[in-house]
């Protein structure tokens, strides 16, 4: 066929970009802290991993952040990770993982000594309520979030996005 281009890729493989028409990418990139993507987290030993992964790519202290795309269920312990397990993957890092931004969420000891300096519940297991509490923990994160903060926060969606194929939003 005259209208067909041939093109040698010398042995490497061509996949077509994915377009992703509905994916509230700027509300990802503007999530406080550093998003942690646990869609795929079997276990509570995963979510440490991904964590432990996570703290190796941010500032020291910064805080890592995983907010909805998973959910308990998806893990065999069928339970949120405790404080203790949440700071085994960052002892020195804030955590906190929200199922939706409204919660439930759970965080670990670095995490709960700033909710509390708040007056935001937290219990000794480090689970914060569903609804009021935990809007109130995100809200204080988004306060003390930058718009420096917020650009990162934008590149690391971008760079997830490309990672799984994504390119175009």
């Amino acid at each position: 066929n005259p209208c067909t281009k041939v093109i040698d890729l010398g042995g490497r493989t061509a996949v077509p970009g994915l377009i992703d028409n509905h994916n509230h990418f700027v509300l990802l990139g503007m999530r406080p802290g550093h998003d942690t993507r646990l869609e795929t987290a079997a276990s509570i030993p995963d979510v440490q991993a991904r964590i432990q992964s996570r703290v190796k790519t941010v500032p020291a202290g910064a805080w890592i952040t995983a907010m909805g795309g998973w959910n308990i269920k998806q893990f065999a312990e069928d339970r949120f990770p405790t404080l203790a397990e949440l700071d085994k993957g960052a002892p020195d890092n804030p955590v906190i993982l929200f199922q939706s931004f409204t919660g439930p969420a759970a965080t670990n000891t670095p995490g709960k000594k700033f909710f509390d300096q708040r007056n935001i519940p937290v219990s000794e297991t480090g689970a914060i309520a569903a609804n009021a509490p935990s809007i109130a923990a995100l809200n204080a994160l988004r306060s003390i979030q930058t718009f420096e903060d917020e650009k990162q926060g934008t590149l690391d969606a971008l760079a997830y996005s490309a990672s799984v194929g994504v390119t175009t939003n």
